[in-house]
This record gives C-alpha cells, sequence and structure tokens, in this order.
C-alpha cells in the first residue's frame, strides 16, 4: 500500500507542468540616464565622483553644485526608490574650455561602469581667464551593484 501511494505520489510530480519562465539578461547592458544639470562653475574644488542614494546627500550635494551662484536653482525631485543619482567633477580649473560629462552607463553581471568625458583645451586654445569647476549631476535607475567610474581624457584643438 505504502509503495502504491508513494508510486502515485511520484507520478504527479512529474506530470506537473513546469510554469516557472526563464528570463535571459544579455550584458553588457546600456542604462539609460538623464542629466539633471550641469554647470561650470560649481563649489566642488576637487575631483569627485560620488553615487548619491539619500534625499539628505542629494540636498548637501545640490546645495555645493551651486554654493557659487547668487541664487540657486530648486532641486529636481527625484524618487530614491527608483532611482539614483551620479555627480561628477573635474575640480578646480585656471582657465575656460573645460568640461565634463558622462558619456555612457553599462551594466554586466558584477557591477554598472560609468564612463565619463572630460574635455581638456589644447594649448593653442584661447580660453577665458576664469577658474572653473566644471559638474554634472545625472538620475540613473536603482542598482545594488557596485558603480565602478573610469575616466576618459581628451583634449580638442582650436585650429582652423
Amino acid at each position: 500500500m505504502k509503495n502504491i501511494l508513494f508510486l502515485s505520489l511520484i507520478l504527479t510530480l512529474l506530470s506537473c507542468k513546469n510554469t516557472q519562465k526563464t528570463v535571459e539578461i544579455t550584458f553588457p547592458k546600456t542604462v539609460p540616464f538623464s542629466e539633471l544639470t550641469k554647470n561650470d562653475n560649481s563649489g566642488y574644488m576637487e575631483k569627485k565622483n560620488l553615487v548619491i542614494t539619500t534625499t539628505e546627500a542629494y540636498d548637501e550635494a545640490w546645495t555645493e553644485l551651486f554654493s557659487n551662484f547668487m541664487k540657486k536653482p530648486p532641486v529636481p525631485a527625484i524618487n530614491f526608490e527608483t532611482s539614483m543619482v551620479i555627480l561628477v567633477t573635474m575640480g578646480e580649473k585656471t582657465n575656460g574650455g573645460y568640461s565634463i560629462h558622462v558619456k555612457s552607463i553599462t551594466e554586466n553581471e558584477k557591477d554598472v561602469v560609468v564612463l565619463i568625458e572630460e574635455m581638456i583645451p589644447a594649448k593653442n586654445c584661447m580660453t577665458t581667464s576664469v577658474i572653473v569647476y566644471p559638474a554634472q549631476l545625472i538620475e540613473i535607475p536603482v542598482t545594488n551593484k557596485e558603480i565602478i567610474f573610469t575616466t576618459e581624457e581628451n583634449s580638442y584643438s582650436c585650429e582652423e
């Protein structure tokens, strides 16, 4: 009797359909992002790359980003349950012509790679004689993966 019950249980389990679907994720995957702000007069004196995941840290970064401005623009709303913020800065540069921006973001199995492009004027460029502090703030979807920053420095020429 026990054998019949056991055999019946085995046959029932084997006849059940597998309803699970497998999802295939192909890496690397491009991560979408949007620019919140960019300026050349931030308050960030040193080069920094920050991952911001709280409202408090976001407010602090925004305040520092616009500390050299007479009037600070309103802080864009961010839902930190679905988004996070990335801040990239170049630090102090002794003349104009410098800029920074996130060129791309890719995700692989282990981490998320943020590729930053820093544009540097060549010696033949006429630039403004003012100290600048280039920075950019972007929003990306929230992730638990490690964020890796890589920087690409590109010089541009002003010859015609």
